[in-house]
């Protein structure tokens, strides 16, 4: 029987091969639009051959839509990191031709916010249905000696408390990346001023925004955030929590925040957003994030899938770790 076994099994192999290439070509009949895997290769290894293989893609007939925006984003990217700005305005101009309205995933493409604000302009996130909400970041208002422990965790907030309400179906959220991109870019640091608050919602393409700070009264930590209308400047309202320890304990009063706050703007949040409160899987999670702006995608894999392995339920890193698992080309030349 052994040996029988032995002389079936390189057929069975070669069945399993046929049968599984004919369902792939079954599956991808009359589609065309599958991306190519040689884009994302090309990136890595040198952005002059992404350009080139990318306008190759681009040049196939049948694309989709999905398809032909990915390769134009590849090859935007491409351009930046050659310094070709004009290219890169050529590329987002493309993409506006045949999805006016499309969204850019930050944390994918962050290098271009610039050129893609310059495109698309502050009103692509005005869409019927829909509330665009801003999240800043938190201010640290904690007093004294005790204020450093707390520094730093202003952004990680602000990160939990966008996720969570970026999962509700009738609000989108703004991307970091653009706002921090548009108070770079206009030179605003004082957003309480109303005036300024009014102007930066406008060059965000947000109706609403949140405005957060947190201190300490005696053993406890007091978190506020209001929510401002940007036509009007006005205060929609104010919500808090309170909660004791240290910032290691701050992520589970977030989600009670922003419960609060979307029964306020009066939308539910999917339960599928809530739960991921271990604080060093957001901590690499939020180091994944800066290594992509730095433009180290290898580095994000590598800390997202650490955020992952701390929290296998963390939605937002699933997300991100799927992205970057196609893209990066790891220094020993095989993929992730």
């Amino acid at each position: 029987m052994t040996y029988f076994r032995s002389l079936l099994t390189p057929v069975y192999r070669i069945v399993v091969v046929v049968c599984l290439s004919v369902l792939g070509h079954l599956f991808a009949w009359g589609d065309s639009t599958a991306f190519d895997a040689s884009i994302r290769e090309a990136y890595q290894r040198d952005p002059a051959e992404c350009v080139r293989v990318c306008q190759e893609y681009l040049e196939s007939e049948g694309l989709s839509v999905e398809s032909r925006v990915d390769a134009l984003l590849f090859q935007a990217r491409a351009h930046y990191r050659l310094g070709q700005r004009d290219d890169v305005l050529g590329c987002l101009e493309r993409i506006a031709a045949v999805d006016p309205h499309h969204e850019l995933d930050g944390a994918l493409h962050g290098l271009i916010w610039r050129e893609y604000l310059e495109v698309f302009g502050p009103k692509l996130m005005l869409k019927p249905g829909m509330s665009t909400i801003a999240v800043f970041d938190f201010v640290n208002c904690v007093p004294g000696k005790e204020r450093s422990e707390w520094d730093g965790i202003d952004v990680l907030l602000a990160r939990k408390l966008q996720a969570v309400l970026a999962s509700s179906t009738t609000l989108r959220s703004v991307e970091r990346e653009r706002i921090g991109h548009v108070l770079k870019e206009f030179e605003i640091s004082d957003l309480q001023d109303p005036d300024t608050q009014v102007r930066v919602g406008h060059l965000l393409g947000a109706q609403t925004m949140v405005f957060s700070e947190f201190s300490k009264i005696e053993k406890d930590i007091v978190v506020m955030s209001r929510i401002v209308q940007t036509e009007t400047s006005e205060i929609l309202g104010t919500r808090e929590v309170v909660f004791r320890g240290g910032p290691a304990k701050s992520l589970p009063a977030i989600e009670e925040l922003a419960s609060d706050l979307a029964k306020l703007l009066k939308t539910e949040l999917d339960e599928a957003a809530l739960g991921a409160n271990e604080y060093e899987a957001w901590v690499q999670y939020g180091r994944a994030l800066d290594s992509l702006r730095s433009g180290s995608e290898a580095d994000a894999f590598r800390r997202v899938s650490s955020a992952l392995e701390i929290d296998p339920g963390f939605a937002q890193a699933k997300t991100l770790f799927e992205n970057l698992e196609g893209t990066v080309w790891l220094a020993e030349g095989s993929a992730p």
